[in-house]
């Protein structure tokens, strides 16, 4: 099934306090420098918390899926299911529209009085990838998110989407922008599918059929008629999602998505949110479930005290920064050679007898050149394979 998005695609969609500000403000600089105390938000969908009345939220609280948990297969097949799923729920992208990079973030900083939230972040997000955001707690994630999406002022710097500024376009490019930031904002008295009609109505509508698709799409069909009060918190993170992809966006910005899931919903949410990035979609999404974004993205950034640490593909990560493993019949003698070293007086023996070591130069090749002159010929020597987790750790300082 396809619709036609002519209801809803072109239609302006409220635009919250904060971008209306920056928008009608005169400016003598293209990007200048602000400070605002944010108030607390919860937004959830294409529109702004101001354009609607305020919800019942009751009392939500956060999960804490276990990545470890999770299936270890990290590169299992679509699903066919899913994938009709969303060709039914989603209309087509547009074909070579659209700047190679979907969200860049340009020596963002946020100040909250004296507390440094953000500082001189640089990022970029390319069309067509799942781009995940980590961090220890109060480490800047979703200041950032609510500071591309208009929520909140920067300090300095600014954040551009779909090549414009939304301090200054908001009103042109937030509603390409699918929100799911926080704890979703829901009416807890009204069913799931009246919700998503309350927040389909700011658009003027959306295409026949596209709520019972997002329904089926996030596995709520059978409950839809149901209290949002009577729901779990891995339905409603469900129901948020629902509502993001409400007006066929082109760029999902997610944070936390994975709350409150048990492992059969996130893997769910995994499936899901590739098949949309098959279809076309730029996913942004920020998680604490490290052994999901591993599975799950393309590229990740990890951001430390407001700071980007680094930024990379996962594979990057993978093969960055891990100490050789060497295999030797004295290892003993050979590590003791090695402590004589100014590159090796790290090394170490693991729980199988082998050393982990630094190389001369970081090079393999060199490291057995010194091992056998000094007649330690190494049985074999290879890089350590090192998980998200441990090089999350490492980086962020909470390694023990």
């Amino acid at each position: 099934m396809q619709h036609s998005g002519g209801r809803y695609r072109g239609a302006p969609l409220p635009v919250n306090r904060t971008t209306r500000e920056l928008s009608s403000a005169g400016r003598s600089s293209p990007h200048p420098e602000v400070r605002e105390e944010p108030a607390p938000v919860a937004w959830v969908g294409p529109t702004s918390p101001e354009s609607r009345p305020k919800p019942d939220h009751g009392h939500v609280g956060i999960g804490d899926p276990s990545a470890q948990e999770l299936d270890p297969a990290a590169s299992e097949g679509q699903s066919p299911e899913t994938e009709a799923k969303v060709a039914t729920a989603m209309d087509h992208p547009p074909n070579g529209t659209g700047p190679p990079t979907v969200l860049a973030a340009h020596d963002l900083s946020k100040r909250f009085g004296s507390k440094v939230a953000v500082e001189h972040l640089n990022l970029e997000v390319h069309a067509g990838e799942i781009f995940g955001f980590l961090g220890p707690n109060g480490a800047g994630k979703t200041t950032t998110m609510r500071m591309a999406l208009g929520l909140i002022r920067p300090t300095s710097g600014w954040v551009e989407v779909f090549g414009q500024d939304v301090a200054r376009h908001g009103a042109a490019v937030l509603p390409k922008v699918g929100p799911l930031v926080e704890t979703p904002a829901l009416y807890l008295h009204l069913s799931g599918r009246d919700n998503l009609k309350v927040f389909a109505a700011p658009l003027g509508g959306v295409p026949p059929g596209r709520i019972e698709s997002l329904l089926e799409l996030v596995d709520l069909s059978e409950r839809q008629r149901d209290r949002v009060g009577t729901y779990s918190l891995g339905m409603r993170q469900r129901l948020g999602l629902a509502i993001s992809l409400l007006h066929n966006p082109e760029l999902l910005v997610l944070d936390e998505p994975a709350n409150g899931l048990d492992p059969a919903g996130i893997k769910s949410i995994r499936s899901l949110l590739r098949q949309l990035r098959d279809f076309g979609k730029t996913v942004f999404i920020s998680s604490h479930v490290l052994g999901e974004v591993e599975r799950l993205c393309d590229r990740v950034a990890i951001l430390r005290r407001g700071q980007l640490i680094q930024v990379g593909r996962i594979e990057e990560f993978r093969d960055s920064a891990g100490p050789f493993v060497v295999d030797v019949e004295d290892a003993q003698g050979a590590l003791d050679l090695l402590h004589c070293q100014p590159w090796g007086q790290s090394a170490r023996l693991d729980g199988q007898g082998r050393i982990l070591t630094e190389a001369p130069g970081g090079r393999g090749r060199e490291l057995n050149s010194v091992l056998s002159r000094a007649g330690f010929v190494p049985d074999g020597i290879g890089r350590q394979q090192r998980d998200l987790e441990e090089i999350f750790l490492e980086l962020t300082g909470d390694a023990q």
